[in-house]
């Protein structure tokens, strides 16, 4: 196992992200809301609620406006801050892996050897 093999580890926020934006939430009355929930919720609370007052209050009167694309491409940019963020423990994670399955394969072919030596 390589680096070349962990690579969907790095991008596995930013892939759930956009399956649960893509997914389809059930909204008022029985109708689907598209994953509209999901982006509102995202945009607000990842990205509206971290602004200083004067750009809250204009990214909130475009996001009023805002049709499905340029509402994907703000749900999309909180999408790939939150990967982001998530890099350096999951390259803790997959360095972690990466030195358990180096570890193993060491051993292992110690005890090999040591059984060749013995004679067993």
């Amino acid at each position: 196992m390589t680096w070349f093999g962990l690579w969907p580890l790095l991008i596995l926020p930013a892939v759930m992200m956009i399956a649960l934006g893509a997914l389809v939430t059930p909204g008022l009355g029985g109708h689907g809301a598209g994953g509209n929930a999901v982006q509102y919720w995202c945009i607000v609370h990842l990205l509206l609620d971290w602004l200083p007052r004067a750009a809250q209050a204009r990214l909130a009167a475009v996001l009023a406006r805002a049709d499905a694309p340029h509402r994907w491409m703000l749900y999309l940019l909180v999408t790939a801050n939150v990967n982001a963020l998530m890099l350096p423990p999951l390259y803790a994670l997959g360095s972690g892996l990466l030195r358990l399955q180096a570890w193993s394969v060491r051993r292992d072919l110690e005890l090999k050897t040591r059984a060749a030596r013995t004679g067993r």
